[in-house]
């Protein structure tokens, strides 16, 4: 059944968020890009799951104790690399990131997620290369000028390569 529901996500397009609770399971998963953040909090054998933190300080028992180092990288970055925020107790999903639990097998993980380790050797031709990174990326903005929907794009041009590339596809 979690796998069915993993695969699924993984052919899902574009933004969301999502959490499925029932008598039987729970759900919850974040797109690859986290653009709609996900919280939780284990608390006494159950696991909280929420899309607004201000749930945790109304309805669990635990003291939310603030948590400093979170908010320097929040502060300089404007969000958390990881899974801290900005209280001990609560952590966020990461991009890609499921949760899964039900009576039977318990709370399970598992990632969404399509990240790749930077490849340091590699008997791929600089031709092949730039042929792949090529496909991957008209297919990338395939993606997203559909999921524009002929509306008005604004983009920050730096003068560096990505903004370039971006404005001379969207061109």
């Amino acid at each position: 059944y979690k796998g069915d529901i993993t695969h699924l996500l993984k052919r899902t397009f574009g933004h969301f968020s999502i959490i499925i609770k029932s008598n039987d399971f729970l759900l919850a998963a974040v797109d690859n890009t986290r653009s709609t953040p996900l919280y939780y909090m284990d608390n006494k054998e159950v696991r909280f799951v929420t899309d607004n933190y201000h749930y945790f300080e109304d309805f669990c028992d635990e003291k939310l104790e603030y948590l400093s180092n979170s908010e320097i990288e929040i502060l300089m970055s404007g969000y958390s690399s990881f899974q801290d925020t900005l209280y001990k107790n609560i952590k966020t999903f990461l991009p890609g990131q499921v949760f899964y639990s039900d009576p039977e097998s318990g709370f399970l993980e598992a990632n969404i997620n399509n990240y790749h380790a930077w490849l340091t050797k590699s008997n791929l031709s600089i031709e092949l290369i730039r042929s792949k990174l090529n496909s991957i990326l008209l297919e990338v903005m395939t993606d997203t000028i559909r999921a524009l929907n002929d509306r008005q794009v604004v983009i920050p041009l730096s003068g560096g390569y990505d903004s370039r590339i971006i404005a001379s596809i969207l061109k």
